[in-house]
């Protein structure tokens, strides 16, 4: 729903955006909104882009692990989700939200964060965005007890939308107010 009710002439943000599939839906609307899609996971960094060029290149999808500072390679651990499953490690740089942001001259409307243990990290490296007038909405996933995310984004001005409680975590929708 939340998608769905993103206007005409936004700008949508999806960091983990793992293989597209929400900026696939954006994509098939017939709006007029700017996608761009954060992943750091292999395989789905390969869907993602079989996605962009299946919804004609509606998208930009950049691969980076979105962090708290751009430039610093970090070690990824991940499970192999084909026939073999194994663990397994790869590097990846890592890119903050505001430099993005500023290189491309691009701010986002609307932000969707789902990067299981990552999003205060993510949040600090989109401080600026956080602080400027265009970003509108924050769809986020957090760990139960987390608190410390919950109150970093409401000292910008942010209110609780929406809560959607899990057994392992909850989805809030912050609304600036």
């Amino acid at each position: 729903e939340w998608l769905m009710s993103i206007p005409d002439n936004s700008v949508y943000f999806d960091v983990g955006t793992d293989y597209g599939q929400e900026i696939a839906l954006l994509s098939s609307l017939n709006k007029n909104i700017q996608t761009f899609g954060f992943d750091c996971s292999l395989l789905p960094s390969h869907y993602c882009a079989v996605n962009k060029e299946k919804n004609n290149n509606n998208f930009e999808f950049i691969s980076a692990a979105i962090s708290d500072s751009t430039g610093e390679i970090v070690d990824i651990e991940a499970m192999s989700n084909l026939s073999i499953k194994s663990k397994y490690s790869y590097k990846f740089m890592t890119l903050k939200l505001d430099d993005f942001s500023n290189m491309k001259n691009i701010y986002p409307t609307h932000l969707k964060i789902d990067v299981d243990g990552a999003e205060l990290k993510v949040i600090k490296g989109s401080e600026k965005l956080l602080q400027g007038n265009d970003l509108k909405e924050i769809f986020i996933e957090i760990n139960l007890n987390d608190d410390e995310i919950i109150n970093f984004i409401k000292s910008f001005g942010f209110e609780i939308a929406l809560k959607i409680p899990g057994k392992k975590n909850n989805q809030f929708l912050f609304k600036r107010n």
